[in-house]
């Protein structure tokens, strides 16, 4: 009897062990796309002509190289905007602004899809902009699978926090941000993944878009809620 009891248990402990563990950091919160219903502003580039950037937006960049090309394209589903050349290399950020009031509290949301890149894919958003030097970002990578928060300061960009999860490309998906004081919350297709704090940038600033490199991103439904 004690052999057959024995035998339970390390059965037992054997199969607690070889579940999947639960991630602490992942949390669901079907609240996230709600929030954005009655945005301050959103942005669906539909009616703004091809080859173009919308009213009110600016482009920058961080870093050195060629400029990217920002432009409104077709896709499957309508008008978007998209970061469309795929000859910057290094340390180059492409920045695409919007000139909406400046926040320091806020939500960000927008709809990206990763195209192409040898060197980089996918994007981001970007907020508390105060120029092309200083800034956040909330970024996915399909060529590194991971989802990651960054500041810029004075043209240097420094890792935050970061989160490994598959990132698919040739697929649309949502990525959103909440700041309010020093706390930064990033979601990933509905789910919570980065929840971390910082105080570098503590002034408003201006929100918009972002890709590194050669990544050729195209994005849409883009959305502010103060």
């Amino acid at each position: 009897m004690k052999k057959i009891v024995f035998h339970f248990l390390l059965m037992l402990v054997f199969f607690t062990a070889c579940q999947p563990k639960k991630s602490t950091t992942v949390q669901s919160n079907k609240t996230i796309d709600s929030l954005f219903v009655n945005a301050d502003y959103t942005e669906t580039f539909d009616s703004i002509k091809h080859g173009r950037i919308p009213s009110g937006w600016f482009t920058a960049v961080t870093g050195n190289g060629t400029a990217g090309q920002w432009e409104i394209i077709e896709d499957e589903n309508g008008k978007v905007v998209g970061q469309t050349s795929g000859s910057g290399s290094g340390y180059l950020f492409n920045l695409l602004i919007t000139n909406q009031p400046e926040l320091k509290d806020l939500a960000l949301s927008v709809s990206f899809k990763a195209i192409d890149g040898k060197e980089d894919q996918g994007g981001g958003l970007v907020w508390r902009y105060q120029d092309a030097e200083n800034y956040y970002i909330a970024r996915a990578n399909p060529l590194e699978s991971n989802l990651r928060v960054y500041k810029v300061i004075d043209g240097n960009r420094k890792q935050i926090e970061s989160y490994s999860l598959p990132i698919t490309a040739q697929t649309w998906h949502n990525l959103a941000v909440i700041n309010k004081k020093n706390n930064i919350q990033c979601y990933y297709d509905g789910q919570l993944f980065i929840d971390t704090k910082d105080s570098t940038i503590s002034k408003a600033g201006k929100a918009g878009l972002w890709t590194k490199a050669d990544a050729q991103t195209m994005f849409d439904n883009f959305s502010i809620k103060k």
